[in-house]
């Protein structure tokens, strides 16, 4: 981040949007429901990756107004669609392995997603934003989402039905989930399964704990509304790179 705000300022660049994600509020503790801006980040995170994220945006904020350049934060929850390198491939290799018919805890929470058109739409939004309104704007974090929030359980398996896979029936208890990630992620390179992107515990209460997000003051000040609508977003357009047998 500090070699982007200086390559900005040295190239009088005046405009920089970094991409960051909801997650920086989530400590795993507790679930968010309908978590604004005012939410603080914690002081430790479950994943190295999120953390590294915090950081960023802090350095990002802190740039703003400085030498010429304005700057913003955008916060996506949960993104997937084209080119998603981590999302649909975890769930698919769970479903490579056997482990795709399990629900991690009770099923019940609720999640925002965003679909990738969607996050690539709010950074120009905001781009045209820190044209026109800077204060309202400059030096300020947005969470972005499809503002659909839904069964978090129920869209994995909306994915991987439209994959051609079974959707998750069995529960079982996070710990056990918790247990068996940790398992697999040591001997990955003997499976079809990889998860090296970020932490088992990460990933576990990601899965169990309820995370959805207040979207207004994106739309309010950026402008912000879906162009793509998760009815939309969830279909084959994306999928075709998953069925490929390429996933290892």
């Amino acid at each position: 981040a500090k070699n982007v705000i200086n390559s900005c300022q040295e190239c009088k660049v005046r405009r920089l949007i970094y991409n960051s994600s909801a997650d920086v509020v989530f400590d795993g503790s507790q679930g968010i429901l309908i978590g604004d801006e005012s939410f603080s980040c914690p002081g430790k995170f479950l994943d190295v990756l999120i953390d590294l994220k915090f950081q960023a945006e802090g350095l990002i904020r802190l740039a703003n107004n400085i030498d010429g350049l304005v700057t913003c934060v955008l916060r996506p929850s949960n993104a997937f669609g084209p080119g998603d390198t981590w999302f649909v491939p975890l769930l698919v290799n769970l479903a490579k392995s056997g482990l795709g018919k399990f629900i991690t805890g009770s099923g019940e929470n609720m999640s925002d997603f965003t679909y990738a058109e969607n996050v690539a739409h709010a950074h120009i939004c905001a781009a045209e934003t820190l044209d026109s309104r800077i204060v309202s704007v400059a030096g300020k974090a947005f969470f972005i989402t499809n503002l659909e929030p839904m069964m978090f359980w129920e869209f994995v398996s909306l994915i991987l039905e439209g994959l051609g896979y079974q959707r998750p029936f069995i529960k079982i208890p996070t710990w056990i989930v918790a247990y068996v990630l940790s398992l697999l992620q040591r001997i990955h390179e003997e499976s079809h399964f990889r998860i090296d992107k970020y932490s088992p515990h990460y990933i576990v209460q990601l899965a169990s704990c309820t995370t959805t997000f207040d979207c207004s003051e994106a739309q309010k000040h950026l402008g912000y509304s879906p162009i793509i609508y998760l009815e939309t977003g969830n279909n084959d357009r994306w999928t075709d790179g998953h069925l490929d047998g390429k996933l290892n």
